[in-house]
């Protein structure tokens, strides 16, 4: 009997422990991931509506659907099956439907469902697609955006000629477009007939709007300047619901975004920055009085970046997102006591979420570097946080992730700096390992508490990544931010160097197998690098620009290097800080083998920045090679793509490092 008892043990311990073994993150787990977002809440506080993402390798692009859990219950279902792209829900103010975009019937439409009985019927049928729907305080109405045609924008050119007299003539943001006129604008339809109404219109782009609480206006924002090809200066604007008349609420010489009204109607709130053209200011919070006509900055001793921002029920407190040494937390401002402090505090990152009626809840889609994002529910009082979705439990039954490790060291000028690692699995510090150095593009953004696939399946290979937030990035105050300008190889550079130095002291790291890589300012930074050092034996830098002379002529936004660098560069003074500045300038010193991964199609560092890189690896006779990626623009959107650009780094760093 003992021996039947052992052995029914043993074989227990066997199989539980085989259950539970879990392997190392592949390149084949890319398609498994899954991303929740955009979580809202409905009237009762009942259910939580949010859309899951995720890339099909067959179709090639990213697919998505709608589910719905219970705040109450377990339950939780998927809500779309038809089209490849469902998104953006909200709830009806007063009954558990909602309202979503989709391509099932072709194009992009705005749709209606009943949760509880899944009745779906389209409610728009226009010839430009619909975005952002929002319902009306009663109901009865939902606003969204969309696009028309601004005539007479441009020439008429002969034959097939395109003919532009104004400088933004192309530009990257959600999409890469040349201006042949058509201008985003604020739409509202009744929910009944389908009967649709324009509110604004205009040589502009409208965006960001929000309803007040009694549904006869809407707030917007909009760049509408005379000179608006040359800056960002967005105001806060306020159109009627009924005879669409548009007025001005706020103006001030830098961008103003994300309006909110306060549920009593008496504040609007919204985000702004005050300094000219500089899009890397820490924006602060402002509140108007609209009874008393009075605005007020709320924020103005919180020296970090301001997101997102909702009011809490009680119209006297408002909500916000912050980024701070890496995490985005929420906290919370009173528009009396003008301090900010955190109610949810923790090392990930928040990026979209919704509070309850009662202002005592609030659903989040989180993320931490173990966890692809999901939806939680936590409580403002108590801190307490559970999980609601489980789109990425079938993965994170299968593999290991690592934990990213976060470092301080001292950067330049006696500064501390952080910066994280992530090592390879079964990881043994009396061991060493090659090293992958990851750069943020910018320069001013900000490394995060947040899963990332290439970060975790690199380290997987057998490779430490490190990765650091060095001066001009968010979230270590806006005089760390400021001090990058003007020179981008300056204490930027150094700190990195400083923090790969710190990397090499903990033991572990075989400082003759390191590799170095970035996107963007990354990009940048990483071709800096191998000018001014060899002690990376690779670099792949993507969408770099090395100069900054052509860079200026060929961007689609000249104010962001008239900001870092002083102005234009056909002033003979400020010409000194771009070619001070410009990685091409130092090719005599190229000795790195380099892999340059640049899109076809990228208007922010156009392509050219990557072929002089190319050409002058060549001519100092270092191995390169140009990978130009059709149809991309500066972030790269089609998942086969982005897929093989992380195949593309680990064959470059098998070669050069192993």
């Amino acid at each position: 009997m003992r021996r039947i008892i052992a052995v029914s043990l043993y074989l227990f311990l066997l199989l539980s422990s085989t259950a539970i073994a879990r392997r190392p993150l592949q390149m084949s787990d890319f398609y498994r991931i899954n991303s929740a977002e955009s979580p809202k809440i409905s009237y009762d506080d009942e259910w939580v509506v949010y859309e899951v993402s995720r890339y099909d390798s067959v179709l090639n692009k990213t697919v998505s659907d709608i589910w719905v859990s219970s705040l109450k219950s377990n339950i939780t279902r998927k809500l779309t099956e038809d089209g490849t792209r469902n998104s953006q829900p909200v709830w009806a103010p007063n009954r558990h439907v909602i309202a979503f975009v989709s391509n099932r019937s072709g194009g992009n439409q705005i749709w209606i469902m009943d949760i509880e009985t899944r009745a779906t019927r389209q409610l728009t049928f226009l010839e430009n697609s619909p975005w952002d729907p929002q319902w009306s305080p009663d109901g009865k109405h939902i606003a969204f955006l969309s696009e028309t045609q601004y005539k007479g924008r441009n020439p008429e050119g002969l034959y097939d000629i395109k003919m532009y007299t104004h400088l933004r003539y192309r530009w990257w943001y959600d999409d890469n477009r040349y201006d042949e006129g058509w201008r985003s604008h604020i739409f509202i339809t009744d929910v009944d007939s389908g009967n649709v109404r324009q509110l604004t219109d205009g040589d502009y782009f409208d965006k960001e709007f929000s309803f007040s609480p009694d549904g006869k206006k809407i707030a917007f924002v909009s760049n509408r300047t005379e000179d608006r090809e040359n800056n960002i200066d967005t105001d806060i604007w306020i159109v009627t619901t009924d005879s669409a008349k548009v007025t001005k609420v706020f103006e001030n010489i830098g961008p103003d975004y994300t309006p909110v009204w306060s549920e009593n109607g008496r504040y609007l709130a919204w985000r702004s920055t005050f300094r000219y053209n500089y899009e890397s200011d820490n924006y602060d919070i402002i509140v108007k009085d609209l009874k008393k006509d009075e605005t007020k900055n709320l924020t103005k001793e919180f020296d970090r970046v301001v997101r997102d921002l909702q009011w809490h029920p009680n119209s006297k407190d408002i909500l916000f997102i912050a980024g701070d040494e890496g995490n985005y937390n929420l906290y919370e401002v009173s528009v009396k006591k003008k301090k900010a402090e955190p109610v949810i505090e923790r090392n990930h990152r928040i990026r979209s979420w919704d509070v309850d009626s009662e202002g005592e809840h609030v659903v989040m889609a989180r993320t931490v570097p173990t966890r692809p994002e999901e939806i939680y529910y936590a409580s403002l009082d108590k801190k307490t946080m559970k999980r609601i979705s489980a789109v990425n439990d079938d993965l994170l039954n299968d593999v290991e992730l690592q934990d990213a490790i976060s470092v301080w060291f001292t950067g330049d000028i006696e500064t501390p700096v952080q910066g994280w690692y992530i090592t390879p699995p079964d990881f043994d510090k009396t061991k060493k390992y090659p090293m992958i150095l990851y750069i943020h593009g910018g320069p001013q953004g900000m490394y995060k508490n947040q899963f990332d696939f290439e970060y975790q399946v690199t380290a997987a290979q057998g490779y430490v990544v490190f990765y650091c937030n060095p001066r001009g990035s968010f979230g270590y105050g806006q005089k760390f931010t400021d001090e990058v300008n003007k020179d981008y190889g300056g204490s930027c550079y150094r700190d990195i160097m400083n923090g790969v130095d710190h990397m090499i002291s903990l033991g572990f790291i075989d400082e003759n197998r390191m590799g170095v890589t970035g996107l963007s300012f990354g990009g940048w930074m990483t071709s800096w690098i191998i000018g001014h050092t060899d002690r990376f034996k690779a670099a792949v830098p993507m969408a770099p620009f090395v100069n900054m002379f052509s860079f200026y002529g060929t961007t689609d936004e000249q104010f962001f290097p008239e900001w870092d660098f002083g102005g234009h560069p056909y002033d003979p003074d400020t010409r000194i800080v771009y070619e001070k500045n410009s990685p091409i300038n130092f090719a005599l010193n190229f000795n790195t083998p380099t892999l340059i991964i640049h899109g076809e199609n990228d208007w922010r560092c156009h392509i050219t920045e990557g072929e002089q890189l190319f050409t002058a690896l060549k001519k100092m006779g270092v191995p390169a090679v140009l990978a130009r990626v059709p149809r991309e623009a500066h972030v790269f959107t089609e998942p086969n793509h982005i897929e093989a650009t992380i195949r593309m780094k680990h064959d470059w760093w098998e070669k050069y490092l192993n």
